[in-house]
C-alpha cells in the first residue's frame, strides 16, 4: 500500500514538472524588450493623438548607431533633394508605425515578443490602428515587425520590416547610393557658389590697407572657430604670434587677391572638401611680381549650410601640410604651457 501511495505521488509529480515545462515561457529580457516597446509606442501614439513632438528625436533616442547612420543621411538627402525617398519600399517618415501621415487617434499592441539570435536580439510585432476624419476609410491598421538589440545597456530598434517588404534597413542600404548621386550634384553646385561669395568677400577684405577678417568668422564651423578664438585669446594674453598666420590670408600683405575654386568632392551628406588657388599680384621696379599658394578646405554642413571646418596649405609640389586646426590645437598646449612658466617665473621671484 505504501509503495503504492509513493509510486502514485511521483507519478503526480512528473505530471506537474511536465505540465509547467510545457508552458509558455517569458524570460525577463522578454519582458524588459516587451515594456520598452510598450513605453516607446506609448510615445509615438501620443505624438500622433496630439500632433505634437519631434519625432526625430525618437529615433535618435530610440534606435540603433547604425539603423541612424543610414536613416540621417537619408534624411540629409531627402532635405537636400526635396524628395520623399523614404515614402517608398521600406517604409513612410513615420517608421514606427508604417504610415505617411498623423491621425485623429492611434492604438497599438506590442506581440509576439521572442529572441530571434543569442546575442541579444528580439523581434516583435506592432499592430496599429488608426482612425481619421479627413479620410472615407474610417480605420485602418498597419502591422509592423519590430527588431530590438541591446546597445551600450539600452534597448534600442536596429530594423524595422512592413509585411512582404524588405526590411527599412536592407532598403537604405540599397536606395542611399543613388541618393547620394543625386545629392552630390545638388551640393556640388550648392557649395561652389557658397565659396565663390566667402572667397569674393576674402578678396575685399584683403585688398584693405588694413584687413580685418573679423567678419568672415560666420562663415567658420562651431569647432574651428572655437580653436580660432582660443588661439587668438592665447597670442593676445602672451603677447606674441604663436601660429602666426590668419587662417584666410595666409601672408602678411596682399596688394591684389584672385582665386579660383577648384576641385569639390562630397564625401558624406554632412563633410566636403575643395581647393582654393589664390594668386597675389604686385608691381616691383623689376616687373610684376606673382604669388600663387593654394588651400585644402574642409567642409561640414552646420545650420543648413556649408561651413569651413579647417584649412591646410599645400606645399609647392602638391603635399599636404599639417592643418591649421591641429597646429591652433598644438599652439594652444605650448601657450598654456608657456604661460605656466611665466606664472611658476613670478612665483619663484616673489619668493
Amino acid at each position: 500500500m505504501e509503495f503504492a501511495r509513493v509510486f502514485i505521488m511521483k507519478k503526480l509529480v512528473f505530471i506537474i514538472a511536465f505540465t509547467f515545462s510545457a508552458l509558455p515561457v517569458f524570460p525577463q529580457q522578454e519582458k524588459e524588450v516587451q515594456t520598452f516597446l510598450e513605453n516607446l509606442y506609448g510615445k509615438v501614439a501620443d505624438m500622433g493623438n496630439t500632433a505634437s513632438g519631434d519625432y526625430e528625436l525618437l529615433v535618435d533616442k530610440h534606435c540603433s548607431q547604425k539603423f541612424r547612420e543610414f536613416y540621417n543621411e537619408i534624411r540629409r538627402w531627402e532635405k537636400e533633394t526635396n524628395e520623399c525617398i523614404l515614402h517608398f519600399g521600406g517604409g513612410g517618415y513615420d517608421l514606427f508605425l508604417g504610415c505617411q501621415d498623423y491621425f485623429d487617434s492611434i492604438r497599438f499592441n506590442i506581440g509576439n515578443v521572442h529572441k530571434i539570435a543569442d546575442d541579444k536580439r528580439y523581434s516583435a510585432t506592432v499592430t496599429a490602428s488608426f482612425f481619421c476624419r479627413e479620410y472615407e476609410e474610417k480605420e485602418w491598421e498597419t502591422v509592423r515587425t519590430v527588431f530590438v538589440t541591446e546597445e551600450n545597456g539600452e534597448w534600442r530598434i536596429y530594423d524595422f520590416q512592413s509585411p512582404g517588404e524588405e526590411s527599412d534597413l536592407e532598403f537604405m542600404k540599397k536606395a542611399l547610393p543613388d541618393i547620394v548621386e543625386a545629392g552630390t550634384r545638388a551640393d556640388t553646385a550648392m557649395i561652389a557658389d557658397r565659396l565663390e561669395k566667402i572667397y569674393s568677400e576674402v578678396a575685399e577684405i584683403a585688398a584693405d590697407d588694413s584687413p580685418n577678417t573679423g567678419a568672415l568668422d560666420r562663415y567658420l564651423s562651431r569647432q574651428y572657430l572655437k580653436l580660432y578664438n582660443e588661439i587668438g585669446y592665447w597670442e593676445e594674453k602672451l603677447g606674441e604670434m604663436i601660429i602666426g598666420k590668419d587662417c584666410w590670408i595666409r601672408l602678411q600683405d596682399w596688394n591684389k587677391l584672385e582665386y579660383k575654386i577648384d576641385c569639390i568632392k562630397v564625401t558624406s551628406p554632412s563633410k566636403a572638401v575643395a581647393d582654393v588657388i589664390s594668386t597675389d599680384t604686385w608691381q616691383t621696379p623689376e616687373g610684376e611680381k606673382r604669388y600663387t599658394s593654394k588651400i585644402r578646405l574642409d567642409l561640414v554642413f552646420e545650420n543648413d549650410n556649408w561651413m569651413i571646418d579647417d584649412f591646410t596649405d599645400y606645399n609647392g609640389i602638391g603635399v599636404l601640410y599639417e592643418s591649421d586646426s591641429k597646429l591652433y590645437a598644438e599652439g594652444i598646449k605650448e601657450a598654456l604651457e608657456l604661460f605656466e612658466g611665466i606664472i611658476d617665473s613670478m612665483t619663484e621671484n616673489e619668493q
